[in-house]
């Protein structure tokens, strides 16, 4: 399971590193939206931020249940919380023709998904999880 979950996240940095090379090749129309600036990127910023946030929360709520299964959901609903935060450098991008704004988006992204980087599943399981202690195999 592990070694899915290495390549699920090398999937995931793969998508961002996209996401900041959209900017380069497609430079949208100048937007209408462009008075309204400041509120949209600090919409999207705060957004942003909520998302980072959860990704934590998240990962330490279904981590802290036990199991593998729950660990590696875990990592891949805060991968996809990281990943959403590029999604929305490219909103900023669409709507207001921020280059710079998609790329920082994408770098905010991208140090979330390393602050995500897999661990081994194990040692997050705890010893009862694992099979030692009083419930399972002797020790």
């Amino acid at each position: 399971m592990e070694a899915s979950l290495r390549i699920f996240w090398v999937a995931m940095l793969a998508a961002v590193a996209v996401y900041a090379a959209i900017p380069v090749f497609w430079k949208p129309p100048p937007s209408p939206l462009v008075e309204m600036r400041l509120l949209l990127l600090g919409i999207l910023a705060a957004i942003a931020a909520m998302t980072a946030v959860a990704s934590f929360v998240v990962r330490s709520v279904l981590i802290g249940r036990g199991g593998a299964e729950r660990v590696a959901t875990a990592y891949v609903v805060a991968w996809v919380l990281s990943e959403s935060v590029g999604v929305l450098g490219l909103v900023a991008l669409g709507t207001l023709g921020e280059r710079g704004m998609a790329w920082a988006f994408a770098a905010g992204a991208l140090l979330l998904l390393v602050l995500h980087a897999p661990r081994s599943i194990e040692p997050t399981l705890g010893p009862l999880a694992r099979g030692g202690g009083r419930m399972g195999r002797p020790t």
